[in-house]
């Protein structure tokens, strides 16, 4: 194994999975993430019939990161367990440390959070409905995957959950040194 690191980030609506891929995309050096709900967005009115397509895309484009040295952090929902081990055999592929996180919420924290988010403040965005976002957390807590690591972000900041991720894959913040150059280059 190498100490490059294959992370899937699993849960629900509103349970912090993309603001914590964010921040450790940021955070940690040689890190990518890849944003399944975005590339899904980029393509208005996809049927759902078809979302094994870009669930594709999404493994070239992690392929794509790992072969240029990074370690990957990827979010989604992951209703079909069987994509997560999709990601699992490319972690082996190339011999990547594997490591499935999957984040929950009590329903009506995620209701408060949903409503909260950027869009959905400014009115531009409609927040998702009450049942999809219970539904949503409690469909990951019914069909869980095989040995993740289960975190209840209910009462954590997203930097409280970054650190746990963190610590647990054995990763380090990015030097102040490696922040400069990001900035200037």
């Amino acid at each position: 194994m190498n100490s490059q690191t294959l992370v899937v980030l699993r849960g629900g609506v509103a349970t912090g999975k993309t603001t914590v891929a964010e921040k450790l995309r940021n955070e940690i050096e040689n890190v990518a993430w890849v944003h399944v709900d975005k590339l899904k967005s980029s393509f208005p009115g996809y049927p759902q019939s078809e979302f094994a397509e870009l669930h594709e895309a999404n493994l070239l484009l992690t392929e794509y990161f790992i072969k240029k040295g990074n370690s990957v952090v990827v979010d989604s929902v992951f209703k079909k367990i069987s994509w997560i081990d999709q990601y699992k055999e490319l972690a082996e592929k190339h011999g990547l440390n594997f490591v499935v996180f999957e984040l929950f919420v009590d329903p009506k924290v995620g209701i408060e959070r949903d409503q909260q988010r950027p869009g959905v403040v400014q009115g531009w965005r409609r927040p998702v409905e009450k049942k999809h976002v219970k539904g949503s957390i409690e469909m990951i807590l019914k069909n869980p995957y095989p040995d993740a690591i289960k975190i209840d972000t209910t009462n954590l900041t997203v930097d409280e959950i970054a650190e746990r991720i963190m610590k647990m894959v054995g990763w380090k913040k990015k030097t102040l040194f490696a922040k400069l150059r990001e900035k200037i280059c």
